[in-house]
């Protein structure tokens, strides 16, 4: 028989969902910049972006906390959008949907907290590493 952990399930589905959130905030405030990898893993998170320039560090990473609190303050809807079989993404609020076939909790309050640990350039990535304090 296999059962689900309810409570890792919860964790995993935040720092998964709160990858996407950061994805979403930043191709939003920053559009030259477009998500190119993530790792979700608690201790290990973060969105990898490329682009052709980038913006201060130390602001986007002010305004991208700010921006995090305010979206899940907001209790912005999570929803799965478009064929699941064929087309599946997920869909924050308004923000664009994007392809995935992970697990996704119904709003970002569910997320609890998620803020930007680190910014820094790896080459020609931006990458942004973030830790989430779940709602479990």
């Amino acid at each position: 028989m296999i059962t689900v952990d309810p409570e890792w399930r919860a964790i995993q589905s935040a720092y998964h969902n709160g990858g996407h959130l950061i994805a979403a905030l930043v191709e939003t405030q920053y559009p030259t910049l477009k998500a190119a990898s993530g790792h979700h893993y608690p201790g290990e998170s973060r969105v990898e972006f490329i682009g052709e320039s980038f913006p201060d560090l130390a602001e986007l990473s002010e305004t991208l906390d700010n921006a995090l609190k305010e979206a899940i303050a907001r209790d912005l809807p999570i929803t799965i959008v478009g064929d699941p079989q064929t087309d599946r993404k997920v869909q924050i609020g308004d923000y664009a949907p994007v392809p995935c076939g992970g697990v996704h909790p119904t709003s970002t309050s569910k997320l609890g907290s998620v803020s930007v640990k680190n910014v820094k350039l790896k080459g020609n990535k931006l990458r942004i590493s973030y830790e989430v304090q779940p709602v479990v």
